[in-house]
């Protein structure tokens, strides 16, 4: 069927676009290689970076199936595979059960089925619609984990992007994990502004994993290296 077909093509080149890294490509490597020179290339012009690494809570449960709808109609899928996608998605039922107590059936109005093909291509579609912001600051995206990152001396840009894309996330039903999310502070001469969300300051970190690479504030992968070290050890 021709439209099945031309779907994939479809998604890479209208759903999967700007700074979105690319699932469907494996283009992971290539986010981390464009992210790290970014920050190597300013560190060794003497220019301090500030990262700002958001979490999202619990994001694949809740998406809003009305809204996912409406993105599939954003980008241009209509017709038959409109159709099937929308009964995919909708008439699923939740129930919840504790040891041997099983709640009421109700209707499933939010989340993309997980541990399916079509759940994270789903997700990055609705993903990146929520947050298409127009940023001075660089931006990275990757399916629920999300960068904010630039230079130290324009924080006060930094905190008032943080914010647009905060209050953006919570229109489409999504938020920030507050106890999750974190800043870097990268350069000898860092000011180290204080971030907040939602009042509360982030917490200051030293090393962060992003996209399963450890990021530590020499940018050195001898953290990265041990812990894939220990890891490999623990399978023999």
């Amino acid at each position: 069927m021709q439209g099945h077909e031309e779907t994939p093509e479809h998604i890479n080149e209208k759903i999967l676009k700007g700074k979105q890294v690319n699932l469907l490509d494996l283009k992971i490597k290539l986010g981390l290689i464009v992210i790290h020179d970014y920050i190597q290339s300013a560190l060794d012009r003497g220019i301090p970076i500030d990262i700002i690494l958001i979490d999202l809570l619990k994001a694949f449960d809740r998406i809003s199936l009305r809204k996912l709808i409406h993105c599939l109609e954003v980008f241009g899928i209509k017709g038959q595979l409109k159709n099937w996608l929308s009964a995919y998605l909708n008439d699923r039922k939740i129930a919840v059960k504790v040891e041997d107590t099983l709640s009421t059936w109700t209707d499933a109005t939010s989340g993309v089925p997980q541990g399916s093909v079509l759940g994270p291509v789903l997700f990055i579609m609705y993903i990146d619609i929520c947050i298409n912001v127009t940023s001075q600051t660089n931006f990275g995206l990757f399916a629920d984990d999300t960068k904010l990152l630039g230079e130290a001396s324009a924080s006060s840009q930094i905190q008032s992007e943080f914010d647009a894309l905060t209050e953006k996330l919570e229109v489409w039903q999504l938020s920030p994990n507050v106890a999750k999310c974190s800043v870097v502070h990268l350069g000898r001469q860092n000011p180290k502004y204080s971030y907040k969300i939602k009042g509360i300051d982030l917490t200051k970190s030293t090393c962060e994993k992003d996209l399963g690479v450890i990021l530590s504030l020499d940018l050195k992968p001898e953290k990265h290296i041990g812990l894939v070290v220990r890891k490999a050890s623990n399978t023999l």
